[in-house]
């Protein structure tokens, strides 16, 4: 299990609308609930502790690129 450390890891998949739903709902619950957060991104299980909260930056992100529409949430740490 892959947990926060000073590598850099970018992993990314896209998924269908139903797994979408389900990871933000256990996102949230997660937030709401003051929990660690934990997902599966390609298989790799990603652990967000429930302290990283209280450190983090929230961003909302709309844009437009040559027709391309992109809406984007952001959780930043350290």
């Amino acid at each position: 299990m892959s947990s926060i450390s000073s590598k850099e890891i970018e992993q990314k998949e896209w998924v269908d609308q139903t797994r979408f739903v389900e990871i933000l709902r256990e996102w949230v619950t997660a937030l709401e609930r003051k929990q660690d957060f934990t997902t599966l991104i390609k298989g790799e299980s990603f652990v967000i502790p429930r302290d990283a909260v209280s450190k983090a930056r929230f961003r909302v992100e709309y844009e437009i690129d040559e027709g391309d529409h992109e809406f984007e949430l952001t959780m930043k740490w350290q």
